[in-house]
């Protein structure tokens, strides 16, 4: 695949992921009715392999929690772009500024939530959901989709997309990192002597399974965070060999077409 060919999928991939999670946001606040202090959606972890979906899992708001799925993303799933959805909070509407209001200074850790406690929306802070894309190449491309929950209804602002200037911290930093590293697990998982004489599709399946087993262990190192708090979604096209061999083991409820997720 070229270099230009890598960079439109990418930002195909990152428009993919935002349009997801809205279609998520909107469907969980309609769920819980509007609810103040209820509407915020998981974060969302993709992995894909070429340009495909391959595993999603939905986990709780938790910082530790989502840099280590991702991580178990690129070094296990042998996913080699990684797609990241999560709450957050940005400068919106006329009176936004790389300044808060109330101090007049740059703005710090965790103020934007403060000063939307505070002030609420329509000021200027908003609420928002953040996409980030990595792939192993380094191209990077981030979304932030500003929203005000009116009712039972979402309505999103124009969306913002930073580059890799635009961007840094110590997501940013962790993320990078892991796509900059060889997949470890995946490599020492393929060098087990049985690994070599599976096809294409069973190879794919035990390593997914494999990687699966090794999810507990993440999150018991993780505190407030139980398996039970972790959904997984893993994908095969209807039909093939995958699709039969993780419907064996998953059941059908855990299996998706990548078509309705794309």
């Amino acid at each position: 695949m070229s270099e230009e060919r890598l960079d439109t999928r990418n930002a195909e991939l990152a428009e993919a992921a935002a349009r997801h999670a809205r279609r998520v946001k909107e469907q969980h606040v309609r769920r819980v009715k509007g609810k103040p202090g209820r509407t915020d959606i998981q974060t969302i972890v993709e992995g894909f392999r070429d340009g495909e979906p391959a595993v999603v899992m939905f986990a709780p708001p938790h910082r530790d929690l989502m840099l280590g799925l991702a991580e178990l993303m690129g070094r296990g799933f042998a996913a080699n772009t990684l797609a990241l959805t999560f709450e957050t909070f940005t400068t919106a509407g006329a009176e936004a500024s790389q300044e808060n209001p109330d101090t007049g200074q740059s703005w710090g850790p965790d103020e934007m939530a403060e000063y939307f406690e505070r002030h609420g929306a329509g000021g200027s802070v908003a609420e928002a959901l953040m996409t980030s894309v990595y792939n192993r190449a380094g191209d990077v491309v981030v979304q932030v989709q500003p929203y005000m929950i009116e009712g039972n209804r979402v309505r999103w602002e124009r969306p913002n997309e930073l580059g890799v200037p635009g961007v840094g911290g110590l997501v940013h930093d962790r993320l990078t990192a892991i796509m900059e590293e060889t997949d470890t697990l995946t490599k020492a998982f393929k060098a087990l002597p049985d690994f070599a004489a599976l096809d294409h599709d069973d190879a794919l399946v035990h390593l997914d399974m494999g990687m699966l087993s090794v999810l507990p262990k993440l999150l018991s190192g993780i505190p407030d965070v139980e398996g039970r708090d972790v959904a997984v979604l893993l994908f095969a096209t209807p039909g093939s060999k995958r699709h039969q061999l993780l419907r064996e083991r998953l059941g059908r409820g855990s299996v998706v077409d990548p078509a309705q997720w794309n």
